[in-house]
Formats: C-alpha cells, sequence, structure tokens
C-alpha cells in the first residue's frame, strides 16, 4: 500500500495513520515502517486499530476475551497489586510479537 520512502512528510504519515484503522496484509509493513510498536500497542488497546489477518485477527475484544479465560493471571491481579490494564497490555504485546516474528517484519520502528 505505501512504503515508508512514499510517506516522507508529517503530514503524509499523521494522515496515513488516521486512515488506518484495520491492519491486513497489504498494509501490515507499511504500518510497522511509520508506526512504533509501543505506538500499535497502545492503539490496539485504545480500540483505535486492531488486525485482521488471513491467519488471526488481535482486537481488544480478543484480549479481553482470552484475558479473562486465564485464572492464574486473574489470581496475580489480586495477589501481586497489578491491574487488569497491564495485563491487557502485556497480553497485547505479546500477540503484537507474534505477528512480527510470523509475518518476518524485518522493520520495526
Amino acid at each position: 500500500m505505501f512504503s515508508k520512502s512514499e510517506l516522507k512528510s508529517d503530514m503524509e504519515k499523521e494522515l496515513f495513520l488516521k486512515s488506518v484503522s484495520k491492519v491486513t496484509e497489504a498494509n501490515l509493513f507499511a504500518v510497522f515502517e511509520n508506526v512504533g510498536k509501543d505506538d500499535i500497542i497502545k492503539r490496539v488497546l485504545a480500540d483505535e486499530i486492531y488486525f485482521s489477518l488471513s491467519d488471526r485477527s488481535i482486537h481488544i475484544d480478543d484480549i479481553e476475551k482470552e484475558l479473562s479465560q486465564h485464572n492464574e493471571v486473574m489470581l496475580e491481579i489480586i495477589r501481586e497489586a497489578t491491574t487488569v490494564k497491564e495485563q491487557l497490555a502485556i497480553f497485547a504485546t505479546q500477540a503484537i510479537d507474534e505477528v512480527i516474528a510470523d509475518y518476518e517484519v524485518l522493520y520495526v520502528s
């Protein structure tokens, strides 16, 4: 769709980022080239962006559902005084890391 060289100005990058709410195989590499991994995770957690790939979907609803099915994580939240928000970030990071590894994303800003 777009490569980093095509998005030279900050304004073009900002327009690109505002236009992307769904990450697919067609724009996966462009998103990782132009948006930092941490920003992608924040946007997934804020329900501003989601992944709809041929082999998986990453959406905040999916992450929340997965978290709710892990009793040991829920116990850790109680015992260790961590928050659900922190655990959601951990699950989202793991999901994004798996996409990076499985799709062999070489450039992660």
